[in-house]
């Protein structure tokens, strides 16, 4: 709907144009041009007290506009220009206003005054009405209690779903941020009925499924279906999202929640210590992991970590929580020698990269080679899956011929794909690969790269002849497992550990 745009009109003549506006409505109520122009001078005098920061007159006006704009039935005038004008006057007062300088209670009856000019569905003002909310977040705002007065189905427009830039700054999209603001607000309800958090939680699963760039969502949505005990949906949802942000401590704090073992739980938390966060964020983290280590009498590791925190607090000025000061207190904790900080650490974080990929599934891979150094392993999960991988980065330290529960990926390097293990632990399982036991004389062929051999028709590499000498038409045993040859287009053996036969 196009209006005409009033004139701007002076402190005087817009209180005498207010005064004749109440003089013909009063005359003539149910005229609606009486009624019409009474509104639009209300409007001018909210607009007067928004421009003073005059609260008390803002809230009074509305509840007269309010009042002015419902009939003697109850129904509501058809005056969207004047609806339109009185929000907007709210909004730049909102936006105006520093958060610090807008009590609680003024907030609250400004926006309880203003929701009756709010139109239904998509609009500009409508747009800004969230904006200007937004701004007042940290002072309290009932988001839940508005979506359920003005609906929040249907009632944004496209620009709404993206991205804003203001100079070289970008905020979320404007239903991102509403919607992580109503997400806290549950968060913060004690106790949460399944009954109130049900429609949002369909809401952030169906949006963050629409705007995969929404990255925060499934945090919120995770977080939301812990406090409701639904904790094998929140890892199904969290798990993908926290592999995006595991350098983040809050990942891993979260990731304990989610975690049902101790061992599990201690370990995500410690693995929160070493993402580099700053110390001033790690206090609550430390004092868990000394609860668990002295769950465990491991007073010498808690009393290292119990220190830290202490210093950190103390360098920042805040008090000591009571439960750490009856640590600090304890004969055993003044007792015990603390240990060098963290040297426990690393035998705990395979333990917590696992759980962060516990949604992948797992694989049995056979063990076919070591390089010289025993750092990396060379693995075959299959005929045509092979590859290495860091060994002690798990902790491990196989043999040729062993098992390996392994979780990964495929990747690509250099047009190749390439094996990215991303948990691995021993097992006693059978490989997934197929493998084979065969005995006969070794024949060797010399090539300008090097000699290979030949067990029957299994391929003998030649850094497996590098580690046998003497052997050339000898009676020997191989162990095989089946693997691709790109020459030949096909399946065929290749020995991965040799013998001389008896």
């Amino acid at each position: 709907m196009t209006t005409t745009p009033r004139p701007t009109l002076s402190p005087a003549d817009v209180r005498t144009a207010y005064r004749k506006a109440q003089q013909q409505y009063d005359a003539d109520p149910l005229n609606p041009q009486h009624r019409r122009a009474l509104g639009w001078s209300l409007t001018q005098l909210l607009r007067e007290a928004s421009e003073q920061g005059a609260v008390s007159r803002m809230i009074r006006g509305l509840a007269v506009l309010d009042s002015l704009a419902t009939d003697a039935n109850g129904q509501r005038w058809n005056e969207p220009a004047v609806d339109q004008a009185t929000l907007w006057a709210i909004c730049r007062f909102l936006l105006r206003t520093n958060v610090k300088q807008l009590p609680l209670g003024e907030l609250a009856g400004l926006v309880a005054g203003a929701r009756a000019f709010v139109e239904a569905g998509p609009s500009l003002v409508r747009s800004v009405w969230w904006k200007a909310l937004l701004h007042h977040t940290p002072t309290g705002i009932d988001w839940l209690g508005l979506f359920d007065t003005l609906g929040w189905e249907e009632g944004f427009r496209p620009d709404d779903f993206l991205p804003e830039t203001y100079g070289d700054r970008t905020t979320p999209a404007l239903v991102e941020r509403l919607l992580q603001a109503v997400m806290k607000q549950l968060l913060a309800t004690i106790p949460l009925a399944d009954a109130l958090a049900a429609p949002w939680i369909e809401r952030v699963s169906s949006l963050s499924e629409q705007q995969p760039g929404w990255g925060f969502l499934p945090y919120y949505h995770a977080r939301l279906l812990v406090v409701l005990d639904r904790t094998d949906e929140a890892r199904r949802v969290f798990l993908p999202f926290a592999r995006t942000k595991q350098r983040e401590f809050w990942v891993w704090t979260l990731m304990a929640d989610l975690t049902e073992s101790a061992e599990g739980q201690l370990a995500c938390l410690t693995r929160a210590l070493t993402v580099g966060a700053p110390e001033a964020f790690l206090v609550k983290v430390r004092q868990q992991v000394a609860g668990r280590l002295l769950l465990r009498g491991c007073w010498a590791d808690a009393r290292a970590e119990l220190d830290r925190l202490v210093q950190t607090r103390q360098a920042n000025q805040w008090p000591i929580p009571a439960l750490v000061q009856s640590w600090l207190n304890d004969a055993r904790y003044t007792s015990a020698e603390p240990s060098a900080l963290g040297h426990w650490y690393g035998a705990m974080l395979p333990v917590a990269d696992a759980l962060l990929w516990a949604d992948c599934p797992e694989t049995v891979a056979l063990v076919t080679g070591l390089d010289p150094t025993g750092q990396y392993v060379q693995v075959a999960i299959d005929s045509r899956t092979t590859g290495s991988f860091p060994a002690r980065k798990f902790g491990l330290h196989p043999v040729v011929g062993d098992g390996l529960t392994l979780r990964y990926q495929l990747d690509t390097r250099k047009g190749k794909p390439h094996l990215r293990v991303l948990t691995a632990s021993p097992t006693d399982a059978v490989p997934t690969v197929a493998t084979r036991l065969l005995s006969g004389p070794l024949r060797l062929l010399t090539k300008p790269t090097g000699s290979v051999g030949f067990v029957g028709d299994v391929y003998v590499p030649a850094d497996l002849l590098a580690q046998h000498t003497g052997l050339a038409d000898a009676l020997v045993t191989v162990r095989a497992v089946e693997s691709w040859d790109g020459g030949k287009k096909k399946v065929g053996w290749r020995a991965y550990a040799l013998a001389k036969s008896a």
